[in-house]
């Protein structure tokens, strides 16, 4: 029975050997985690069907030896990026995180337009108006705290949950924000003084 690890460097070999060196493919096998007696199996084995087949012991006319390529770190001519070479069975494969900061965007947006129509109504409203918005005013720091830990456990429990990370980025945006208006505030209060 073949070994599906050699199987799978073979193929590897088969495909790329045309665009880089032998040497410089062993190196990424090497890195990707294979064993090296793995490794050593399917350089063997694409070897021997690659070489041409070599004259009996003591056959001079054809030489006796194969020519075996002088084996390069540098990829060949027009060879590029270095392929993907497939990991060991069991590996651990990461999992490619969608982009979450124009959730975060999104989420901190929301956090300060809430805070502004607060705001807005505490300044400018009289009566029930008024009383809404410092409600408002209120809740804000706390839905804040929510999403901060809502975002922290969705994170810490699923590391790629989009939902969890675009919280907890969102609401720490508008804290940040918060914490460098009111340093801006205490420095044009101090400079008037």
């Amino acid at each position: 029975m073949q070994d599906p690890n050699v199987e799978a460097l073979l193929a590897y070999l088969r495909q790329n050997s045309g665009r880089f060196s032998l040497e410089s493919l062993e190196l990424q096998m090497h890195a990707a985690g294979h064993t090296p007696a793995t490794v050593q199996a399917a350089l063997d084995r694409f070897l021997a069907a690659a070489r041409p087949h070599a004259a009996p012991a003591g056959d001079e006319s054809r030489g006796g030896t194969v020519a075996i390529p002088v084996l390069a770190l540098a990829p060949k001519a027009g060879g590029g990026p270095e392929p993907a070479i497939p990991p060991p069975p069991g590996t651990p494969v990461a999992a490619a995180r969608s982009p979450v900061w124009p959730a975060a965007f999104a989420v901190a947006a929301f956090d300060l337009v809430l805070a502004g129509a607060g705001f807005g109504l505490v300044k400018g409203g009289e009566g029930k108006a008024a009383w809404m918005g410092g409600c408002i005013l209120v809740l804000v720091p706390l839905g804040l705290l929510l999403e901060l830990l809502i975002g922290l456990v969705l994170t810490a429990t699923d590391g790629a949950s989009r939902s969890g990370r675009a919280l907890l980025y969102g609401s720490l945006l508008v804290i940040g924000l918060a914490a460098l208006i009111l340093a801006g505030i205490g420095v044009y209060f101090a400079a008037r003084s």
